[in-house]
């Protein structure tokens, strides 16, 4: 994954001028620092100690005082601590992550050694006399080479950083044969490397990182890349807003002190559209994010979806009465992607026109593209920051930075209640299916993270809806419908169009993927199958299996081992076998009978279709709408369903408890799906999450969580159980 987003090398000078522009504080201030004694005094005593290091070791030392003296003179507010961090394990960010940075410098104004991620600026890794590149400046990409090692550790430090920051861009630095160096430049698409420089005999070059890094123009307590439309609130401005949310007939009961609504929280900006005389207009807000992330994904090169639940500022200062919660939706979105807004105001257009209820659906009440400066409302922040410029692909596989405020907030689907609240929340959801697709869009992404309950409703009888149109396309009719209705938004569409060829890409959450979708990726695109809503209707499906394999007693003779075996992400034949099982859960219940019948219609979807001269059986018959709610309605008024039966949590067995070879397999696939799913349990500077990352196919390689990347392999090493995974994986495998 990293060697496919590395944009290239890009000459030292050039990457400062370029990457790195001077902020106007800067003046001859370069200069001052090469030339003070001080800063002279420590590069020679570096010098003469490289001349007798046998190992990175012997460079350490001596580098943190150079780096020291170096930044000695920045501001208090800006000025980092630097120090050796490699014996201090930096607190997780996620289950599973560890990882000891050989050079840490601080976040701007810390004073002491930084512990965790969150305090974390930058980080240098020191080698011997490792260097990445080769000579002809090219990544030495055989797999046993420990460069490869050395890129992953700076590709894992970068999304420790990215994450715990929520910068645009972060900056890290390998040092290496004592006095040469690279920086590198890391976003949300890729990354570049200046060309190896000797800092030792071209002494500004240091210099004029650091004091940049640490020095960009604005308020001190900035980094540069630093996203600058997010800042930290005050302790007033906390209670503030944690009164105005105990105004609120549901959240006044979900925090028991203001400390738990508040610790984490971050002003962002967003907008929100407002109604002027029939018009709608985006206004910026500045909106207050209460409590735990609800769900984030922490994958380097991707759309780094995180969700927050927030409240308004203007709301707030309007003392209106029960002030409205919003999901805040954080993403970077690949610039040649459909604006997810564009479905929502076409699914919404499309019900005001039929007079169809939209009771329970998410609604999107503003959405604003971060990188665009030439459409309203005007930025009040450098929207150059907010898209990146490292696509390998080209500019228009670019990422831009957009949020957007939903209602209703979600909570994840596996905390249901009871079996029936579970088998409710997916018919609401193949409700609201059937409502957008007759609007022209089809969502193609049904998985355990898009399928949610509203966090307000009761708690016995939560309602649930369909969420996250990232990977939704229009129809052909939807396409006509939406230029119809929207016709201002035409000349930025065009790139969208191609709307046969996107309904045969292959794109969902593995899992949950249909099987005739699976089946697309060894056919030739022309004789691939187009997505259409029975594909969807079979991920519902699945994802109720899913949820009964985890989170239920089941009968099935692999016990926690059942729910890997099944999905096994290898191929689609565990799924064909499964269709023709009987459901392991007790047939005295409704919830069998549906399950039932929900698997006759998926087997009957995936029969073999007759090629041959012989007909040997009936044709495939896809799922229908009418033929899924049917069997959802019979038996959600059947009488049998226990009010007892609420979510089962979900534990993977130890790879020690292995009697088999066959178990040994379905532990280990277990372990990789809970590694490149990343439930996202943060820490630090991101509070533990309910939400689940996923593993996503695209037809543009937009994988939000991918083994490389992803959460629990963090740090310089994979964790523990993910790295035993792997090697086992890798014997039986041969």
């Amino acid at each position: 994954m990293a060697l496919a987003n590395f944009a290239g090398i890009v000459p030292v000078q050039e990457f400062m001028t370029k990457y790195m522009p001077p902020p106007t504080s800067e003046g001859s201030t370069i200069a001052d620092i090469v030339k003070h004694p001080n800063v002279v005094a420590a590069l020679n005593e570096f010098k003469e100690a490289a001349m007798k290091a046998k190992d990175e070791n012997g460079d350490a030392k001596q580098f943190i005082a150079y780096l020291e003296k170096i930044v000695f003179g920045f501001p208090p507010e800006r000025k980092p601590f630097i120090g050796d961090t490699r014996k201090t394990e930096f607190k997780s960010l996620n289950e599973g992550h560890y990882k000891m940075p050989d050079i840490t410098a601080s976040r701007p104004g810390l004073k002491t050694l930084p512990k965790a991620w969150h305090d974390a600026g930058t980080v240098v890794e020191l080698k011997h006399t490792l260097d990445i590149f080769d000579d002809e400046e090219q990544i030495i990409d055989s797999e046993s080479d420990q460069a490869i090692k050395a890129l992953i550790q700076l590709a894992k430090s970068a999304r420790s950083l990215l994450m715990a920051s929520n910068a645009c861009y972060v900056y890290v630095v390998s040092a290496f044969r004592h006095g040469m160096a690279r920086i590198f430049r890391f976003d949300h698409s890729g990354f570049r490397a200046t060309s190896a420089f000797n800092w030792t005999t071209e002494p500004t070059i240091l210099p004029t990182f650091f004091f940049r890094l640490y020095n960009p123009d604005g308020d001190g307590g900035r980094m540069y890349g630093d996203d600058d439309t997010i800042s930290i609130p005050t302790t007033k401005e906390k209670v503030q807003m944690y009164d105005a949310l105990c105004t609120h007939s549901f959240y006044n009961r979900m925090y028991e002190s203001q400390e738990e609504a508040t610790k984490n929280s971050l002003w962002i900006k967003a907008v929100r559209f407002d109604d002027v005389n029939g018009e709608r207009v985006p206004k910026i807000v500045r909106a207050f994010t209460i409590g735990s992330i609800l769900s984030y994904s922490d994958g380097l090169f991707s759309r780094a979806t995180h969700v927050y639940r927030v409240i308004l500022e203007d709301d707030v200062e309007q003392k209106v009465e029960q002030p409205p919660i919003y999901a805040l939706k954080d993403v970077w979105r690949q610039a040649c992607r459909r604006p997810e807004i564009d479905f929502y105001d076409t699914i919404a257009k499309h019900c005001s026109a039929n007079n169809v209820q939209m009771d329970g659906m998410v609604r999107c009440h503003g959405s604003i593209d971060l990188s665009v400066s030439n459409r309203p409302p005007a930025p009040t922040w450098d929207w150059t920051r907010h898209r990146t410029c490292s696509a390998t692909k080209g500019p228009s596989f670019d990422r831009c930075h957009t949020r957007a405020l939903f209602t209703p907030v979600g909570k994840p689907l596996k905390f249901f209640p009871s079996t029936k609240a579970l088998v409710q929340a997916l018919h609401h959801a193949i409700l609201h299916h059937e409502i957008a697709f007759q609007a022209g869009v089809l969502q193609r992404d049904v998985s355990d993270g898009n399928v949610l309950f509203e966090e307000a409703s009761a708690e016995a009888d939560p309602k649930g809806f369909l969420v996250d149109w990232d990977y939704a396309e229009f129809t052909p009719e939807g396409l006509r419908n939406f230029e119809s209705w929207f016709p201002g938004r035409k000349d930025e569409q065009d790139q969208y169009k191609n709307i046969d060829k996107s309904l045969k890409d292959i794109t969902g959450t593995l899992p949950f993927m249909a099987i005739q979708i699976l089946d697309n990726e060894n056919m030739a695109e022309s004789d691939r199958v187009s997505h259409q809503p029975c594909h969807d209707l079979e991920s519902i499906y699945w994802l109720l299996v899913w949820m009964i394999l985890r989170h239920t007693k089941h009968t099935h003779p692999a016990g926690a081992l059942a729910c890997s075996q099944l999905f096994d992400p290898t191929g689609t034949l565990s799924k064909r076998g499964w269709s023709t099982w009987r459901t392991p859960v007790n047939p005295q219940l409704p919830l069998f009978e549906l399950v039932e019948g929900l698997r006759e219609q998926v087997s009957a979807q995936n029969r073999i279709p007759n090629t041959g001269k012989y007909q040997m059986g009936p044709e495939p018959l896809p799922i229908t709408y009418e033929a899924f709610r049917r069997i959802f309605d019979a038996e959600l008024a059947a009488p049998g369903w226990p009010t007892n039966d609420a979510m089962i949590p979900f534990r993977i067995p130890s790879l020690k408890t292995a009697n088999n070879q066959s178990e040994a397999r379905s532990l280990i696939v277990e372990t990789l799906q809970r590694a490149t799913r990343g439930s996202a349990q943060g820490s630090g500077s991101l509070p533990s999450a309910q939400g689940s990352g996923s593993l996503k196919r695209s037809r543009d390689g937009d994988i939000d969580n991918d083994p490389f990347t992803a959460a629990p392999a963090s740090g310089s090493k994979d964790a523990p159980d993910v790295r035993k995974a792997k090697k086992q994986k890798g014997k039986l495998q041969s």
